[in-house]
């Protein structure tokens, strides 16, 4: 990358202006400075052990690079010799904000700005940009000054300023309550400061710099923007449970429980996990990594909530606390899928787990079309589970079990738009051309509302993407000292996957290493640590084959769905089956020419039910909850509500409406989906092996112990792994 260039990406964030503000508006003389980001990555340096930070810092910004440079790195922020950017309040940004890799400037709009100081507790948002942009500078000053002779790249692969920002929110060192983040000065004017709570801010940003940064344009080469917006946040037409359930301010939910709603939907999301083709009975041998246990699979689930509650889980935390009571198990009632199963496996899944729902095969009188209704007769399930959701919400009132309760219930109101046809028959029902679906039947409306059957085609997005994503993560071991005791996220689910594992010798291994580590957090660590990155390399390759095995799995899961895909995928449009698969019609994904549609409706759909849940909770006299909720479980052509909404959407989505209508299109919008959660899981393994290897080439470069990692080290064919002198070790430091 030559140093003249600048680099620009897209740019989604909550400080937008429009082409029209930047065009009117003047723009005000001020001047920035910012010392937090540099005081707050040398803070970091200074602490951390130097494979601790070269790890970090490896994993932000690339393994391309070795660890000398990163060593550099931390060498010149210690000796406070690195050169920190200049900061200016530019027009020419790109909104909000941009990193300037000729100039070594960040750039911020002055208009986003100008926001800023119209809504100080908007402070955060700031700290959020000059932390993103600031990770870019530190990418050019390790490419441009500190590689040397090693051939540079040009930029680390992925959006490294969202990275770097999302590192940093995890990593808050200061302890002070309220911190200056920074200065500024307008015309005229004197010096002003730019205060926000720490803990809070950066909480904030962990939010909202969202996605794993790995794949985000670069632009035009010269010039790196911001890139902002939660995974689950609502930008460019993309929406979830979540930003539906958004909705909920305007009926006056704070934002506790708006998130306590939402907490009950997620639940929904991930019960989904627990399917039975992958849950071990309890009296089942154990059979890693094919098979996980009910246990297993909730715990993991419990560490992601505590990541993604964070806030209310340290309030309340038994409230926010997965249990296997209230996650449950994957049951297509509750997620509106139509539950035929042409090729069962296990042969009965209750034997599995009790919880779980019988099989229902192709005869099965549940897959039948109800001639009144003209809906398929399993839906019934899941009204009925609805509905007894909304009764407990409306016996426990506004509690926090009752607002958990209400999201699990919305959750099946907004899966019926998203995962079946309603949308299609609702352009049908008003003239416009587009694919049903399903074949017509003897039934009232000859085309009936149906939803998809989970086969094998989703598979890869709905069970193996995610858990690879859960019980292999990208991340690289926390090899750092830590307080005794505390565990890593990765730490908790590598003790959970251990313990799943058929030989006891890997848990035994891996435990004693933590227990070696918690005696050197509290002993007078200078003459030991070398003997401590030593020992940390034996039970890591432990870890790493582990990690091997897992992908493995999940590679095959993935590879014998694409060969159930080849068979099972039909065109019911025109076979005369009423079972489309659930890739055939889910509308989750904003790729989806009806994506945003269905959310819209499901939206509505939410607001009017929760509106008379709220009105019964204050004795309102209305309509009853449940009443509302149960008429949306309806054909479209039974119903009028959806038709305006529907017709002023389908008029100005013209072309949406064109895509929607040809089986080529909508075939291709699947197949590019399945394309790119292969090739993002294919990326994950890649990038977790080469993060591993990249732990025991540091620990090698670093203290020269490449002796250590010899056969010997590793389980050999009989998979033993010879505990016993790694304890010895710990009890004599002890």
């Amino acid at each position: 990358m030559s140093p003249s260039h600048r680099n620009t990406c897209p740019i989604r964030a909550l400080l937008r202006p429009t082409n029209t503000q930047i065009q009117s508006m003047p723009v005000p003389s001020a001047h920035l400075q910012s010392n937090f980001a540099l005081e707050q990555l040398t803070e970091l340096a200074t602490r951390s052990a130097t494979p601790q930070f070269v790890m970090l810092m490896a994993s932000i910004f690339g393994f391309d690079l070795p660890p000398r440079v990163y060593i550099k790195l931390q060498q010149s922020l210690c000796q406070r010799t690195f050169e920190p950017p200049l900061h200016r309040i530019n027009h020419e940004a790109s909104d909000p904000a941009d990193y300037d890799n000729g100039s070594r400037t960040i750039n911020i709009h002055p208009l986003a700005f100008d926001q800023l100081l119209q809504a100080p507790e908007r402070a955060w948002e700031l700290l959020a940009l000059l932390l993103h942009e600031f990770g870019h500078h530190v990418d050019n000053v390790l490419r441009q000054d500190l590689a040397e002779d090693i051939v540079r790249t040009g930029d680390a692969r992925g959006e490294e300023g969202l990275r770097y920002a999302r590192a940093m929110a995890d990593c808050v060192i200061t302890r002070e309550h309220a911190i200056s983040i920074a200065r500024y000065t307008l015309a005229d004017a004197d010096e002003a400061e730019i205060i926000v709570d720490c803990a809070d801010a950066m909480q904030a940003i962990a939010r909202f710099q969202g996605g794993s940064g790995m794949d985000v344009g670069k632009g035009t080469n010269h010039r790196e923007g911001f890139e902002a917006g939660s995974s689950d946040d609502h930008h460019e037409g993309r929406f979830s449970h979540e930003t539906i359930e958004a909705g909920l301010a305007g009926l006056g939910f704070s934002g506790d429980e708006r998130q306590t709603v939402y907490f009950g939907n997620w639940l929904r999301d991930y019960s989904q996990l627990l399917d039975p083709k992958i849950v071990r009975g309890a009296d089942t041998p154990k059979d890693f990594p094919d098979l996980l246990s009910r246990s297993a699979l909730t715990r993991i689930v419990d560490v992601l909530a505590a990541r993604k509650f964070n806030a209310l889980r340290k309030k309340h935390s038994a409230d926010f606390t997965v249990t296997e009571a209230k996650l449950g198990v994957y049951r297509p009632s509750e997620h509106v899928d139509n539950p035929r199963v042409s090729n069962p496996k296990p042969q009965d899944p209750k034997s599995r787990d009790a919880d779980f729902e019988p099989w229902v095969l192709p005869d099965n009188a549940l897959l039948e079309v109800v001639h009144q209704s003209s809906m398929k007769r399993y839906l019934q399930r899941s009204l009925d589970y609805m509905r007894q959701e909304l009764a407990h919400v409306i016996r426990l009132g506004r509690t926090t079990e009752g607002l958990q309760r209400l999201g699990a219930a919305l959750h099946v109101l907004e899966d019926l738009f998203a995962h079946s046809n309603y949308v299609e028959l609702s352009l049908i029902k008003q003239g416009y051309k587009v694919l049903p679906w399903t074949s017509k039947v003897e039934c009232r409306h000859q085309f009936p509302l149906v939803t998809g059957t989970f086969s094998g085609a989703d598979v890869i997005g709905s069970l193996a993407y995610p858990l690879a994503k859960l019980i292999a993560p990208v991340q690289a071991p926390d090899i750092s000292l830590r307080v005794p005791g505390e565990r890593s996220d990765n730490e908790k689910m590598t003790l959970i996957l251990l313990e799943e594992h058929q030989n006891p010798e890997w848990l035994l291994a891996y435990t004693a290493y933590l227990e070696f580590r918690d005696v050197m957090s509290q002993t007078a660590v200078g003459k030991y640590l070398k003997l401590y990155w030593q020992f940390t390399a034996l039970p890591l390759q432990q870890i790493k084959n582990v990690y091997g095995t897992v992908f493995q799995a999940v590679f095959k899961m993935v590879g014998n769905s694409i060969g159930d895909v080849q068979s099972e995928f039909g065109d019911p449009n025109s076979n005369g089956s009423t079972d489309p698969t659930h890739s055939q019609l889910a509308k989750d994904h904003a790729e989806h020419p009806f994506h945003e549609l269905a959310a819209n409706l499901a939206g509505m759909a939410v607001i009017d039910v929760v509106k008379a849940v709220v009105d019964h909770w204050n004795g309102v006299p209305g309509d009853d909850p449940l009443s509302v909720a149960s008429a949306y479980f309806a054909h479209p052509n039974d119903s009028q509500w959806q038709d305006e909404t529907v017709r002023q959407w389908a008029e100005a989505h013209s072309e949406a409406i064109r895509r929607g209508g040809l089986k080529s299109e909508l075939d291709k919008v699947h197949q590019q989906l399945r394309d790119s959660m292969t090739a993002e899981l294919t990326r994950l393994g890649q990038d977790g092996m080469t993060s591993w290897q990249y732990v025991f080439s540091t620990i090698q470069e670093l203290l020269g112990i490449g002796d250590l990692l010899d056969k010997n080290a590793v389980p050999g064919k009989d998979g033993k792994f010879n505990t016993k002198d790694f304890g010895k070790h710990v009890i004599q430091i002890s």
